[in-house]
């Protein structure tokens, strides 16, 4: 087959040996995408694949003036997946929208706060969360343990949600939830600003809006 190369400042086109038949492989360095695009001269019909860094890669199609874009999946790995993000949350270690994470009978660690009135709790994610800005939590029970013992000399699974606590969460980073449980009175039975181990079950719902 015969090959014909032209070269321009930021063109390169490769032309077969058929007459109405042309490949061109162009990079935009303003926007770091690279397109390889497939031209039929007879018909102005085109099929572009354009990989853009930390976007995909999708395929242009043009079909008697109109042009569709359909992005492409990550094949490498196997996730079905047209875009980083999406290919880790297929592999387990990116957090979706509406995705629940939830553990049962864990230590969880933290201490007390503001006169023994607030009990700041840490929960590590087990995947990424990069695009979560938002957790609801569904349900959080535990036993408080403190420097002294049972916070309020109180044995039994709390929960959480209910009187006397008033409980908020808020993602600190990629990889941590922090809770804050306010109760109405102070913690008894527990010194101010030490650390607690409480052993939890909880249940949150995770959103990216």
């Amino acid at each position: 087959m015969a090959v014909n190369n032209v070269k321009t400042d930021h063109v390169h086109y490769v032309r077969t040996n058929v007459d109405d038949d042309k490949v061109s492989v162009y990079y935009n360095p303003d926007t770091n995408n690279i397109f390889v695009g497939h031209d039929e001269d007879g018909d102005g019909n085109r099929t572009d694949i354009q990989a853009s860094q930390g976007i995909g890669v999708y395929l242009h199609t043009k079909i008697d003036g109109e042009w569709t874009t359909t992005p492409q999946a990550i094949s490498i790995g196997g996730t079905g997946a047209t875009n980083r993000r999406l290919a880790a949350a297929n592999l387990g270690l990116e957090a979706v929208n509406g995705q629940v994470m939830e553990s049962n009978q864990v230590p969880i660690m933290g201490y007390v706060t503001e006169n023994a009135t607030k009990l700041i709790l840490n929960f590590p994610t087990h995947v990424q969360t990069y695009g979560i800005t938002r957790v609801v939590i569904n349900s959080l029970t535990g036993v408080l343990r403190g420097d002294k013992g049972y916070l309020d000399s109180n044995n039994s699974v709390r929960n959480l949600l209910a009187s006397p606590f008033s409980t908020t969460i808020v993602k600190r980073h990629t990889g941590l939830f922090v809770a804050t449980v306010t109760k109405n009175a102070a913690f008894t039975n527990v010194t101010n600003n030490t650390p607690v181990c409480c052993m939890m079950s909880y249940n949150f719902t995770m959103y990216d809006s």
